[in-house]
This record gives C-alpha cells, sequence and structure tokens, in this order.
C-alpha cells in the first residue's frame, strides 16, 4: 500500500504465490513492494499491462529463485478528498 503525500490517492496491490513460506522471503517482499512503486508511480492496475513490463521480468526472475508461482493479482486505486 502506498499513500499521496497529499493524501489525494492510494494504491493497494495483492501478491500471490503458491505458499506462505514464500511471501517471508527477501526476493517476495521485495517484488511486492516494486509492484506497489510501479502501481503507485503510473497508476496503472491492468495486472497483464504490469506483467508486460520490468514486473514480469521482475516475475519470472523470482519465479525460477524461488520456485514456486508468484504473480500480482489485483491492484486498485482508492481516490481520496
Amino acid at each position: 500500500m502506498r499513500v499521496a503525500d497529499d493524501s489525494s490517492y492510494a494504491i493497494l496491490v495483492e501478491v500471490n504465490s503458491e505458499t506462505d513460506f514464500a511471501t517471508r522471503d527477501e526476493g517476495f517482499i521485495a517484488f511486492a513492494n516494486k509492484v506497489a512503486d510501479v502501481v503507485f508511480a503510473t497508476k496503472e492496475t491492468d495486472v497483464a499491462v504490469l506483467l508486460a513490463g520490468e514486473i514480469g521480468q521482475a516475475r519470472e526472475a523470482l519465479v525460477q529463485k524461488i520456485g514456486e508461482n508468484i504473480s500480482p493479482r489485483r491492484a486498485v486505486i482508492i481516490e481520496g478528498g
């Protein structure tokens, strides 16, 4: 989750793995933060579009390293007031 400095919007991302063990891996945490950073910067919530860029490449490398399927599932933007 990230919140804009002026509280005008926030983003929330969901990144899934096959087991909870994988979610404790430093690589998984870094990947989830990278997804959040990209969504926050671009306001892109279409997972297919996210996976077509650097997020997809980072995901593939992490899957090979950890040996589990890991993927962003959804991203949402919450507009503030």
